[in-house]
């Protein structure tokens, strides 16, 4: 009896874990992020983009060094990943005229920091990004899926 609900509880957790997108779901530091040449890494308050189920929580932007006239105040949105003609792209719907838009996805592995590293660009705006709270080891095979499709 105890062998037949432990095999059921292995077998939970493993389809649960096998869930792809579950690897890019938790918090991502900012590196770097350039609107066109300017450097807005200091602006934020934190380095931080959280991404939820479909839902994003956006990084509060402190001060607008780069002399932008745009809405800044919105931190919550929503993304999708999409593939298009082969390539794919982040997209962030949000009331927050820095990162709404369309962005080419790029992911890959720093092997020697094991970090799962996400660069987004668009037209102005590029962005470097490292997985906070990861077990590199666990979820390989999820990292290396989402570096595949890129």
């Amino acid at each position: 009896m105890i062998v037949p609900a432990f095999l059921v509880i292995v077998a939970i957790l493993l389809t649960s874990c096998s869930d792809k997108n579950e690897v890019l779901k938790g918090d991502w530091a900012i590196e770097s992020i350039y609107y066109d040449s300017c450097n807005m890494k200091t602006s934020f308050s934190l380095n931080i983009l959280r991404l939820f189920d479909q839902a994003c929580e956006l990084p509060d932007v402190m001060n607008n060094g780069c002399g932008l006239d745009f809405n800044l105040s919105e931190t919550k949105g929503k993304y999708s990943i999409r593939e298009i003609d082969n390539k794919l792209f982040f997209i962030i719907d949000a009331d927050n005229d820095l990162f709404k838009g369309r962005y080419l996805a790029k992911f890959y592995v720093d092997e020697k920091k094991k970090l799962f590293i996400l660069n987004l660009s668009s037209t102005h705006l590029k962005i470097t990004m490292a997985k906070l709270f990861l077990d590199y080891d666990w979820s390989k095979r999820e990292i290396d899926y989402w570096i595949k499709k890129t």
